[in-house]
C-alpha cells in the first residue's frame, strides 16, 4: 500500500528535508496536502485562528490599518469581489489546475500528468498584467540601473501607478491592486521623502493611497543567507509570506534586489536560489514581484543589455520583465541639441529581457526633477527638495516640416556639388558633408540632427550611395542619390493597403502612439501584433 504524503510527513517528521512541489529548496518547510494542494501547517493554523499580528522586529515603521473591503468601490471603479479576485490569481499562479500538480511522492499512475493539450477545451486565460509590460501577476520583473542613474524615483511612480490606477509615466494601469514596498535600503523617513515628493508633483493625495500603499522598511534580516556553507530561506521570507496573506497586495517590491540577501552574488547556484524564492512568491500566491537591481561595477553598460545587471546572470534569467534605466549618452544629447547639464537629468527606459510580449521598439525617456516637500523646521527653514521623475519627450527633428519641404532637399542633394561631385554623410566628407545642405535650408538643425535625419532617409532607400568618378580628384568615390522609384519619395502614394498620402505617416508608427509626419521616417513598419489605421 502505497504511503500518503501525510504519513511520510509524521514519520520522517524534521528528521530530514520534506521538499513537495512548489516549495523549491526551502529546508524544513513542513507541508500539508489540502484540496489537492499543498500548504504550510502553520498557515493553515494561522488562518485558522484568523489571527492578525503587526509588523516583525526590525522594522522601522508600522503598515497601518487594514486594506480596504475587496469588493469596495473606489474612484478606480468596483473591485472584483473576494471570489473573482481569488479566481484570478489562481489563474495568474496556475493553481486552478491543481489535478495537474502531483507531488513528488505519487509514484504510481500518471506521476507527470502529462495532458493532452487537443482535448483540454477549457477557455485560456490572459495573462493578468497590471501596469503595461512592466508588472504581471505571478511573475518577477526587474529595473537594471547604474547607482544614481534614477531607478528608484521611477520606481516609486510605477509602483504608485499600479496603487492609485493612474498613468503616471505613460503606461497603462489594468489593474488597481495594492502594493507593499519593502525598502532594504533606504529608512523609513527616507521613502516618506520620496513617496511624499512622487505624490505632490503628480497630484496625489494622501487620501488616494489609504489602504492601497504599504511600505516596510526590516532592518538585519534578509531573503536568503548561508547557514553551514547551504543557501537558506532566511527570516524574512517568513516575514514578507505574513505581510502578503495579511495585506493582499498585488505587487511586492523589493529595493534593491542586492539587499535582499547575504549569498555570493558571483554564483550562479546561490542567486538562481534567492530568484527561486522571489518567483516562488509570485507563483504561489498570484501576484507581481520587482526586485531592481544594480549594474555591473565599472562596467559601461549598453541601453537595453540584460547582461548589464551585476553578479550572476541567474537572477536575470528567473526574471520575466527586465528593464534598463540609462543616463542620455553624449552622443544621444548632440543629436537632440540637448546641453551637458540637461543631459545629466535625462533617462530612457529599455526593454532589456521581456519574455512575455514583444520589446518595446521606442524607448521611452524620463527627467529627473526636485520637488521641494515643504518640511521646514527652525533649523532648517527651507526644508528638503527631493527627486522624483516625469515623462520627457526629445525634440524631434522632423517636427514642422512637410513634404515639400523634405523634397526641396532632397533634390537639392540629388543635384550634387557644382564640381560635378556627390554629397557624402561620412564622418570625413569635409566639404562633401550631404548635413551642409539640410542646414542651409533648415538653420535650426545642429550637424547630428541633419546626419540623423539622412542616415533615416539611407536606411528607408530614399537616398542611396552609389561609386561615381570623382571630376576633380579623377578618382572613384562613392556619393548620395536621390532612388529613381519615385514610391520611395516623401507624400508619394505606396502599395500599403488603403493607407494613401494622408495616412501612410501614420502606417509608420505604431497604432498607440501620437502621429506626424515624423513617423514616416524615424520609425519601422507597425509592430505584428499592432493594428494600422485605415482611411
Amino acid at each position: 500500500m502505497t504511503e500518503t504524503p501525510e504519513e511520510r510527513f509524521d514519520r520522517l517528521g524534521r528528521s530530514e528535508r520534506f521538499e513537495p512541489k512548489g516549495a523549491r529548496n526551502l529546508e524544513t518547510r513542513h507541508f500539508v496536502q489540502r484540496n489537492g494542494r499543498w500548504v504550510r501547517k502553520e498557515e493553515v493554523a494561522r488562518r485558522s485562528e484568523k489571527k492578525t499580528t503587526t509588523n516583525g522586529v526590525g522594522c522601522d515603521g508600522p503598515l497601518g490599518p487594514e486594506p480596504p473591503p475587496t469588493d469596495s468601490p473606489d474612484d478606480y471603479g468596483s473591485r472584483p469581489n473576494a471570489e473573482q479576485e481569488a479566481q484570478e490569481q489562481a489563474h495568474a499562479s496556475g493553481a486552478d489546475h491543481a489535478n495537474c500538480e502531483n507531488s513528488p511522492d505519487d509514484a504510481d499512475g500518471n506521476g507527470l500528468c502529462e495532458v493532452n493539450i487537443a482535448a483540454d477545451k477549457t477557455p485560456i486565460p490572459p495573462r493578468h498584467w497590471l501596469l503595461g509590460s512592466i508588472f504581471c501577476l505571478g511573475y518577477f520583473s526587474s529595473l537594471i540601473g547604474e547607482g544614481g542613474v534614477g531607478k528608484t524615483a521611477v520606481r516609486l511612480l510605477q509602483w504608485l501607478s499600479v496603487a492609485t490606477g493612474r498613468n503616471l509615466l505613460g503606461d497603462q494601469v489594468f489593474k488597481r491592486m495594492p502594493v507593499l514596498i519593502i525598502c532594504l535600503e533606504d529608512d523609513y523617513q527616507e521613502i516618506r521623502r520620496r513617496l511624499k515628493a512622487a505624490m505632490l508633483h503628480h497630484g496625489i493625495g494622501d487620501e488616494e493611497v489609504e489602504g492601497w500603499l504599504w511600505v516596510a522598511c526590516p532592518r538585519g534580516v534578509k531573503l536568503a543567507e548561508l547557514r553551514e556553507g547551504s543557501p537558506v530561506a532566511g527570516k524574512l521570507e517568513k516575514w514578507v509570506r505574513e505581510a502578503v496573506e495579511r495585506r493582499k497586495p498585488g505587487l511586492v517590491a523589493f529595493d534593491p534586489f542586492i539587499k535582499t540577501h547575504s549569498l555570493p552574488e558571483n554564483d550562479n547556484v546561490a542567486m538562481d536560489f534567492v530568484a527561486g524564492l522571489l518567483t516562488s512568491i509570485a507563483g504561489e500566491y498570484g501576484i507581481a514581484v520587482d526586485g531592481p537591481h544594480h549594474t555591473k561595477k565599472g562596467v559601461v553598460a549598453g541601453a537595453g543589455d540584460p547582461e548589464a545587471g551585476r553578479g550572476a546572470g541567474a537572477m536575470k534569467d528567473a526574471a520575466r520583465l527586465v528593464y534598463t534605466l540609462m543616463r542620455m549618452t553624449p552622443e544621444e544629447a548632440k543629436t537632440y541639441g540637448i546641453n551637458e547639464a540637461e543631459r545629466r537629468l535625462l533617462v530612457r527606459f529599455d526593454s532589456a529581457k521581456v519574455n512575455l510580449c514583444a520589446p518595446s521598439a521606442d524607448a521611452p525617456w524620463f527627467k529627473l526633477i526636485g520637488v521641494p516637500i515643504d518640511n521646514g523646521t527652525d533649523a532648517y527653514p527651507n526644508g528638503d527638495n527631493i527627486q522624483t521623475a516625469e515623462e520627457w519627450t526629445p525634440p524631434d527633428a522632423w517636427a514642422g516640416l512637410t513634404y515639400d519641404q523634405i523634397n526641396v532637399i532632397l533634390d537639392d542633394i540629388n543635384a550634387g556639388l557644382p564640381d560635378g561631385g556627390r554629397y557624402s554623410n561620412h564622418h570625413n566628407a569635409d566639404d562633401r558633408g550631404v548635413w551642409y545642405v539640410i542646414q542651409r535650408h533648415l538653420p535650426g538643425k545642429s550637424e547630428e540632427q541633419a546626419r540623423a535625419m539622412v542616415k533615416v532617409w539611407i536606411k528607408h532607400q530614399v537616398l542611396i550611395v552609389n561609386k561615381y568618378q570623382d571630376p576633380t580628384s579623377r578618382k572613384e568615390r562613392t556619393g548620395l542619390y536621390l532612388n529613381p522609384d519615385p514610391s520611395k519619395r516623401p507624400g508619394a502614394k505606396h502599395d500599403l493597403g488603403n493607407h494613401d498620402a494622408g495616412t501612410q505617416a501614420e502606417h509608420w508608427g505604431c497604432a498607440n502612439q501620437r502621429f506626424s509626419l515624423a513617423h514616416h521616417w524615424r520609425n519601422t513598419l507597425c509592430a505584428d501584433d499592432e493594428k494600422c489605421p485605415t482611411t
